[in-house]
């Protein structure tokens, strides 16, 4: 009976240790937000790509026009 008891005490804490409590969670930090500046540099690479597209549209028409009316 003893080392039946003593087996299952030692089972209990082996049990028990592998049971950790978990960690608790990091604390929520704020995103940094975009300064206007930031958003502001975005926005206006955004807008210069945008006019790049457009004016290699407008050239491609014009092409097609001229071909078109040769």
């Amino acid at each position: 009976m003893r080392k039946s008891s003593a087996l299952l005490i030692g089972a209990c804490l082996l049990a028990s240790g592998c049971d950790s409590p978990t960690e608790a969670p990091a604390p929520k930090t704020e995103e940094p937000r975009p300064t206007p500046s930031g958003t502001q540099t975005n926005a206006l690479e955004k807008a210069k790509q945008l006019e790049g597209q457009m004016q290699q549209d407008a050239e491609a028409r014009k092409q097609q026009m001229e071909q078109a009316t040769q």
